[in-house]
């Protein structure tokens, strides 16, 4: 399932991996596989996905009260993921108007849950925000937590698919339940990197 939203659009697609398991497209109605290709029931691992305007609203005051009844009033904290990692990417897009094609430059986002077990057995889940100089998205992933598979060091893989040409990028990671807002710039409670999009072209070379 694809979700539409950013600037000319974004399609983005969570992935959950975990040697060959995997997690496609979805909301709680995710396809997901192991290693010999048979379904994993959703009661074992469950994904959400929030977009605006509850993730912008949750990442102006950190206010756990705001977030979707899915997730919990704990008082306590977690760690911050353990890695992020971006890597640039191309896709095909059309244009609806010039029907003309592009490849266009996206950006793929992976990161890990935190290191401690602990941290891992009370995750919720994660906030992300990617933005550039007049820009910013946002994403809330609520977690199942009672899963077996919370509990292991999986890798998390999401990707916008379309972002302004050669523009720069940053992309922050925190996990949820989130520090109180007094520390929500404090370098060790998120993951933070860097990078500057591909040029996007036409198909005929032309650089926009």
């Amino acid at each position: 399932m694809g979700y539409t939203t950013f600037l000319v659009i974004v399609t983005a697609c969570l992935l959950l991996q975990h040697l060959t398991t995997y997690v496609e497209c979805g909301n709680c109605t995710l396809t997901i596989k192991d290693s010999d290709n048979n379904d994993i029931s959703n009661s074992d691992l469950c994904m959400n996905e929030y977009k605006k305007p509850v993730c912008f609203d949750f990442f102006s005051s950190f206010n756990r009260s705001i977030l979707p009844t899915e997730f919990s009033l704990d008082t306590l904290t977690v760690e911050r993921p353990s890695s992020i990692s971006l890597v640039s990417l191309l896709s095909d897009y059309e244009d609806n108007y010039s029907k003309v094609h592009y490849n266009w430059p996206g950006l793929r986002i992976k990161w890990e849950p935190p290191t401690s077990e602990n941290s891992r057995q009370h995750l919720d889940g994660y906030l992300m925000i990617w933005q550039n100089e007049t820009t910013a998205m946002c994403r809330i992933f609520q977690l199942n937590r009672a899963s077996s598979y919370a509990m292991k060091k999986v890798t998390f893989s999401f990707d916008v698919k379309y972002l302004n040409s050669a523009n720069n990028y940053t992309v922050t990671v925190y996990s949820i339940p989130t520090p109180d807002a007094e520390f929500k710039e404090d370098e060790n409670r998120f993951v933070r990197m860097r990078m500057t999009s591909f040029v996007g072209y036409s198909k005929l070379k032309d650089y926009i």
